[in-house]
């Protein structure tokens, strides 16, 4: 059995890419919620998830219930 890392609060390529050269699965990218540490613009959360090569997965979290939200 693998276990897998999902490193959360991604906030920069730059920690991305270090992530996962030290081993991520997935990232977690935090986005528009109402505080917390962590939250990114959504330009900034788009050009850090095409920046994560396959098979690392990348997720936006975000305190948003509607499409308009975000």
């Amino acid at each position: 059995m693998r276990v897998r890392v999902k490193i959360c609060c991604i906030e920069t390529p730059e920690a991305a890419a270090l992530a996962i050269r030290h081993g991520a699965d997935a990232l977690g990218l935090v986005g528009p919620m109402p505080s917390g540490t962590g939250i990114i613009d959504l330009e900034t959360a788009g050009r850090i998830a095409r920046s994560v090569p396959p098979p690392v997965a990348s997720f936006l979290l975000s305190s948003a219930t509607e499409p308009e939200e975000l």
